[in-house]
This record gives C-alpha cells, sequence and structure tokens, in this order.
C-alpha cells in the first residue's frame, strides 16, 4: 500500500506546483495501537491525531487502526504535510518553524496563524488523491469496493464517506462505524470563502478550481501572494492581514 502511494503521490504534487522529498517506505513508520499502554492510548485520544510527522528525520508515524483504508487516509495526508513549503529561523543554536505549508508559526514554534485552513487543505487534497487512485492500489481496492457500496445508499454528501469499518467488540458482536473524511467544518468555511472571492466583481470571473489551486499551490510552495491578491480583492485592502490574524481557524 505504501509504494503504491509512494509512486502515485509524486505526480499529483507536481500538479499542484509542488516538489516533492525523496521518501521511502522505511521512513513511514505505522503503531500499533494495541501495545501501547493504558496511559498512552489515552493522550493518543485526547490528541485526536491519527498520525504526524516529524521534520528533523524525516518520518511519518501512523497511529494504525487495523484498517488499510483509514491508515492510507492518514499516510497520505501527512506526505502532504511532509511536502508542504517550510521556513526556518536560528534562535540562538536551535532553528524553530517559520512557516510549514499556510501556518505560520510565532512564540518559540507554537503555531498560531492559519492552521485550520492549512489543515482544510491538506484534507481536501487528501480526499482528491483517495478518489483518484486508491481504487488501483493493491490491498485497498477491496474496502474501496465496500465503500462505494454504502456510497450508493447514502441520502446525501455520499461523497464525505471516508471509510466503513467493522470489527468484533467482543465475542459474536460486530459494530461497523461509517466515518467521514476529516476537517468537515474547516474545509466547508475554506468553500464558502471560495465561493466569496469567486462571486466578488474584482475576481475577473475566476473559477472555483482556480482559487482552490491557488491556496494548493500556496501551501505546498510558500508563495502567499495569489492567495492574499485573491483575498484584498473579495474583502477589500488590507483584509489578507485580517485574514491571517485569525488564530487557528479559517473563518471570517
Amino acid at each position: 500500500m505504501v509504494e503504491g502511494i509512494l509512486r502515485r503521490i509524486r505526480d499529483f504534487i507536481h500538479e499542484y506546483g509542488g516538489e516533492v522529498l525523496s521518501l521511502s517506505p522505511d521512513q513511514l513508520h505505522f503503531v500499533d495501537q494495541s501495545r501501547l499502554t493504558e496511559q498512552e492510548r489515552a493522550n493518543v485520544a485526547r490528541a485526536g491525531e491519527r498520525g504526524f510527522y516529524i521534520a528533523d528525520t524525516q518520518k511519518v508515524v501512523v497511529l494504525a487502526e487495523g484498517s488499510p483504508l483509514r491508515d492510507a487516509e492518514t499516510v497520505v495526508h501527512e506526505l502532504f504535510h511532509a511536502n508542504s513549503f517550510g521556513s526556518y529561523a536560528l534562535e540562538g543554536t536551535e532553528l524553530t518553524n517559520r512557516r510549514i505549508g499556510l501556518r505560520i508559526f510565532r512564540e518559540e514554534g507554537e503555531s498560531v496563524y492559519l492552521d485550520r485552513l492549512d489543515e482544510a487543505v491538506v484534507e481536501e487534497l487528501t480526499k482528491r488523491f483517495d478518489g483518484a487512485h486508491f481504487g488501483g492500489i493493491p490491498g485497498l481496492a477491496g474496502e474501496v469496493a465496500r465503500r462505494e457500496e454504502f456510497r450508493s445508499r447514502a441520502n446525501a454528501e455520499a461523497d464525505e464517506i471516508a471509510s466503513v469499518v467493522t470489527r468484533e467488540v467482543r465475542p459474536g458482536e460486530w459494530r461497523t462505524v461509517i466515518y467521514p473524511y476529516a476537517y468537515g467544518e474547516e474545509r466547508r468555511q475554506l468553500w464558502r470563502i471560495i465561493d466569496e472571492i469567486c462571486a466578488a466583481p474584482a475576481s475577473m470571473e475566476v473559477g472555483r478550481e482556480d482559487v482552490f489551486r491557488a491556496f494548493a499551490g500556496a501551501m505546498f510552495t510558500g508563495r502567499l501572494t495569489p492567495v492574499a491578491r485573491l483575498v484584498e480583492r473579495t474583502y477589500g485592502k488590507g483584509s489578507f492581514a485580517e485574514f491571517a490574524d485569525s488564530p487557528n481557524g479559517v473563518q471570517r
């Protein structure tokens, strides 16, 4: 599964203007949560994270859930973070983060600006990569087909069903859980902003996909100027500073 993702993600990122790290399967580590202590599992649950990227060592860590499709979604999400733009500052003898993707770090490396917007763009790209490639990756096709069966019976927002997982919760008792793609509210706000940009008279009939690609391109390349221009054409001069000052959010 990992090799199939790594083979396909290079061209996908290039489509959005990004450059790709040369990562090998050995740099992706899957943690078996059943082997964690009770306290460690509690810490994982409290954090609400399914994976993370360690920039210093260029490693992706996935908190494996026992579902190849769920784990593949986490792998792709974290690989997009890994391939995002990075900028650092030297503080004494230590390097601290200034920018990762769309996120702006302040106060000793704490991420305080555009964090949720960054996650919204990353998860939207994850959803797109899933739709384009997961069905053709060995080890995922079966779960993708089962998901499509559930989607066909959904009344609304079928494309938001990311995975369907059935587990034995106790002997003889099984439970099926339908998981949506992550950061649903943040992605809805992102698309609301994109629609407002597209509707603005000064936007010169720019399309939704063009605006999304501007956000995705800024995340991969660090070039915020195209996004800032779109925002200020829509909301007025100086509005991008206000937009960026929304702590950990995408609200306006």
